[in-house]
């Protein structure tokens, strides 16, 4: 491919259309299996799902925005179910099909419940908006009312009752740790009359982080803490905690959103886990002190649940979309119970994704995934390629099907997913690698990974494209401006002015550049020194940018102010926003412009013709040539 865009099956639609999201798996007291699933084709709306039947009418959409970026937005309790409401907030219980209110306050925000069966309450994660601060609540989901049980800490998450009823334990933190950085398990004692007392911290300090606790049937206490370094599981019983199993392997990923079940536990005590070492993603049992892999074709494992001798997890694949799947613990044997799309792709188009262990600038070692371009009717010399920095920073990019990888690839282009030093995945030092370097190491790994591949022979360096969102947004404009190594860049709702976000970002991440940059605002400077709107005259490439009306994480005046740089600058740029789309795009039509929009930018500015029907989408300062 040297001057045109291959013709492809993959339309920008069917990207749009298998965007489907499943997660948050529960399981009742009978063996019912629930989960939340968002359907572009609806507007981007969340329902819940029992054994695949939608439980709510089409007008509700659920969702919380505690921290923003929610997480489980349900509970399922006896033979009823609790869920926040995504356009009021409000918790609303479904009993026999009826739908009543429980709690509803325009300031309040709740996530990540779990239910007291000995004493009838619910325990939620509650954010209050209005005072800027966090606490976990009681909740009486008959008597609709509810009550502050802990206060004190800066953000809770995973309040979770043993299954006698006589305790809780929960997770806290406090600025200006995020929850990867520095947390806290407590346990709690839950008296008679289902008050609170006699609380201890059991895990967690400085430079520790706590995740997940599950209690098991015998009121043995699990959960995963990475004092190793790694996220590693442990139990606690009788006042003393062990290991279960500790390896140089993450079996946690960076608390963003509520909900995530990296592991479960069986009637017997023994452990169902997934990890990531050296790249891989593992799915193991853990018994009598032994692991024992379980070998299947899937390439990633999420909200693993557990009832009596079955396993249900979300399953991912390089070949295909991802599915719900039942294991059988005994035989290990697997049930597809449902897929996220129907639609296969066309093995002679799929480009299936190789890993990538590259040389940083300064000699240590960096990861990745590499599509090369596939199609059965073009052979590629050089290609462009497109190097995708994630989000987070701390996220970390998959090797799994993904219909927009395929979109480029089937087209042309080569994809690279890199996994810059900061990512998740690879325990707490990596991760760390980017403390006061964001905007520059990712930066510098992303030009490493692009001379990799060129000296490879893989690309075509000279039509190097570098695509990011939120925070990889911000890399986005780092490396266009600190380098020439990219031909253009893609930013969907990246962050350009960084003192801005210090000054207005929500709670939540209002203390994060502290360590990404420095302490705010005693390193102003720095702030500035690093913002892309601070050096117009460095803002030189393409750029062509996304934003969604309503993102609450990253205001839209983010992006305006680079489109307004390069605007009068001259420099050719594309500036699209969204009605009713906030941090992440959830609609369709929405997915689909934009691939669209990409598509024809990237063309236009690499010079090559495309070989389907387009709409023209408006390039500002583009030099036609003559």
């Amino acid at each position: 491919m040297n001057s045109s865009v291959w013709q492809s099956v993959v339309s920008a639609e069917s990207v749009a259309s298998n965007s489907i999201k499943l997660q948050y798996l529960s399981v009742d007291l009978r063996g019912n299996l629930y989960y939340q699933v968002r359907k572009p084709s609806e507007k981007g709306r969340t329902s819940i799902l029992k054994e695949g039947r939608d439980l709510l009418p089409k007008e509700i959409s659920i969702g919380t925005r505690v921290h923003e970026y929610g997480g489980v937005s349900y509970l399922v309790f006896e033979d009823k179910v609790i869920f926040s409401k995504g356009d009021d907030q409000g918790l609303y219980l479904l009993d026999k099909g009826e739908i009543s209110l429980v709690v509803q306050n325009s300031s309040m925000r709740y996530a990540d419940g779990d239910y007291d069966r000995l004493h009838k309450h619910l325990y939620f994660v509650r954010e209050d908006k209005s005072a800027c601060k966090s606490s976990i609540v009681c909740i009486d989901p008959i008597l609709k009312t509810e009550e502050i049980a802990i206060e004190g800490h800066s953000f809770y998450a995973s309040p979770r009752v043993s299954k006698d009823g006589k305790f809780l334990a929960f997770i806290a933190w406090d600025d200006p740790n995020m929850p990867w950085d520095s947390s806290y398990l407590y346990l709690y004692k839950i008296n008679d009359d289902g008050s609170l007392s006699d609380g201890i911290k059991i895990a967690g300090d400085k430079n520790i982080s706590c995740l997940e606790p599950k209690w098991s049937e015998n009121n043995t206490l699990f959960f995963i803490d990475d004092r190793t370094g790694y996220w590693n599981i442990y139990c606690y019983r009788d006042d003393k905690m062990t290991s279960v199993c500790e390896l140089e392997a993450e079996f946690g990923y960076p608390q963003w959103v509520f909900g995530l079940k990296t592991y479960a536990v069986t009637e017997k005590n023994e452990i169902i886990a997934t990890y990531v070492k050296d790249q891989k993603h593992c799915l193991s049992l853990f018994r009598e002190g032994k692991l024992e892999e379980i070998k299947t074709n899937y390439v990633s494992f999420d909200d693993l649940v557990i009832f009596k001798d079955t396993l249900y997890f979300v399953g991912g694949l390089v070949d295909s979309s991802p599915e719900l799947v039942k294991m059988d613990l005994d035989t290990f044997k697997t049930e597809i119970l449902f897929k996220t799309s129907e639609n296969t792709i066309d093995p002679d188009y799929l480009s299936t994704p190789e890993e990538l262990a590259f040389l940083g600038e300064d000699g240590e070692k960096v990861y990745g995934y590499f599509y090369s371009p596939k199609n059965p009717n073009y052979q590629a010399d050089k290609p462009p390629v497109i190097l995708r920095i994630h989000g987070g920073p701390t996220a970390k990019a998959m090797p799994l099907l993904n219909l927009e990888v395929q979109y480029w690839t089937s087209r042309g282009f080569a994809f690279a997913d890199v996994n810059y030093r900061g990512s998740s995945g690879f325990g707490r030092a990596y991760r760390e690698k980017l403390f006061g370097k964001w905007g520059q190491l990712d930066v510098k790994d992303a030009i490493s990974c692009i001379k990799h591949l060129s000296t490879m022979g893989k690309i075509d360096p000279a039509k190097a494209i570098i695509k990011g969102r939120s925070s990889g947004g911000f890399s986005v404009f780092s490396a266009i401006m600190n380098s020439d190594t990219f031909a253009i860049g893609s930013s969907y709702y990246g962050i350009g002015d960084l003192e801005a976000m210090a000054k207005d970002t929500h709670r939540f991440e209002k203390h994060y550049f502290d360590r990404l940059i420095a302490p705010y605002p005693k390193e102003k400077e720095e702030y500035i020194k690093r913002s892309p709107v601070s050096h117009a005259e460095k803002l030189r490439t393409p750029l062509v940018l996304f934003h969604g009306k309503e993102d609450r994480v990253v205001p839209i005046d983010q992006t305006e102010k680079i489109y307004q740089i390069l605007l009068e600058d001259k420099v050719p740029v594309s500036f699209t926003s969204f009605e009713g789309e906030g941090h992440g795009f959830r609609k369709g039509e929405t997915i689909c412009r934009a691939l669209q929009i990409e598509l024809y930018f990237f063309a236009k500015l690499l010079n090559l013709t495309l070989n389907e029907k387009m709409d023209a989408s408006q390039i500002d300062n583009l030099q036609e040539p003559k």
